[in-house]
C-alpha cells in the first residue's frame, strides 16, 4: 500500500501503535473528530504518536511514531467515534505542518537497516533461545494460577488460555522475520509503554533486538 507523504496524528501519553498491531481509540476531542474525519475523506490513513514526557515540551511527539489504517469507525450519537486503527508502518516525524487543527506532519517510513550482519545473527540466535526459556518459565507454567486468581476462572478456561500461548509460542520461534518477531515479543509482551517506545524508535534491527534480549533477560532474572 501507498504510504501518504503527510498524515495527522493522535499525540497521546502512554500510546504505540506497531506495524501489524491492532489499536481501539475512542476519538472524542473536536481535532481529532475532523481529524478522523479527513481521513475517512481521504486513503483511511492517521497515526499515533508518543508524547515525550520530559515536563518540558509540551505536546512534543517523539520522532518515530506508528501510522495505521483505519479498519473500523463507528460514530456514537454524541459524535464521538469507536475506532479500530491496524499499524501499517514505523514513520518518522518531520516538520509540522501549518493548517489542520490537529498535529499534522510530513513523514518518512523507516526502513529495517541492519549494521552488523555477523552480530545480528548471533543476537537472533540467542533471543530464539530466550524466548523459549521466557515462554516455558514465565509464561506458559503460570498461565493457569494466574488466570485462576485474578479471574476466578474455572480449570477448562485456563487450559484454553495455556493452549493459546502454546500457539503463540510455536509462532514465534517460527517466525523467520526478524522486523515482525521483534514487533511481536514487544507488543505481546512489553507492559510499559516507555519501553514499547524504546524498541518502536530504536533506528536499526540491531538496536531494537538488543533492547528486546535485555529486557527478556532482566525478566528471566526477576523468575
Amino acid at each position: 500500500m501507498e504510504l501518504p507523504e503527510t498524515a495527522g496524528f493522535m499525540i497521546l501519553s502512554g500510546a504505540t501503535l506497531f506495524p501489524r498491531q491492532l489499536l481501539p481509540l475512542h476519538i472524542f476531542e473536536p481535532r481529532y473528530r475532523q481529524m478522523l474525519a479527513d481521513a475517512l475523506e481521504g486513503d483511511r490513513m492517521f497515526g499515533v504518536a508518543m508524547k515525550l514526557d520530559d515536563g518540558i515540551s509540551g505536546e512534543e511527539p517523539h520522532s518515530v511514531a506508528g501510522l495505521g489504517l483505519i479498519k473500523v469507525a463507528v460514530e456514537q450519537s454524541d459524535g464521538t467515534s469507536n475506532v479500530i486503527l491496524e499499524g501499517m508502518k514505523r514513520v518518522r516525524l518531520l516538520e509540522r505542518i501549518d493548517g489542520p487543527e490537529y498535529p499534522c506532519f510530513n513523514i518518512d517510513p523507516v526502513e529495517p537497516c541492519i549494521a552488523d550482519e555477523m552480530a545480528f545473527k548471533e543476537s537472533m540466535c540467542h533471543l530464539y533461545g530466550l524466548l523459549s526459556r521466557f515462554m516455558d518459565g514465565d509464561v506458559l507454567k503460570g498461565a493457569s494460577g494466574a488466570l485462576s486468581e485474578s479471574l476466578n476462572a474455572d480449570a477448562s478456561l485456563s487450559e484454553v488460555v495455556v493452549k493459546s500461548l502454546e500457539v503463540l509460542k510455536t509462532k514465534m520461534e517460527s517466525e523467520e522475520d526478524p522486523e515482525r518477531l521483534i514487533d511481536m515479543i514487544t507488543c505481546t509482551f512489553m507492559q510499559h509503554p516507555a519501553e514499547r517506545q524504546v524498541v518502536l524508535g530504536a533506528e536499526t534491527l540491531d538496536l531494537r533486538i538488543c533492547h528486546i534480549i535485555n529486557w527478556m533477560e532482566d525478566q528471566l532474572e526477576d523468575e
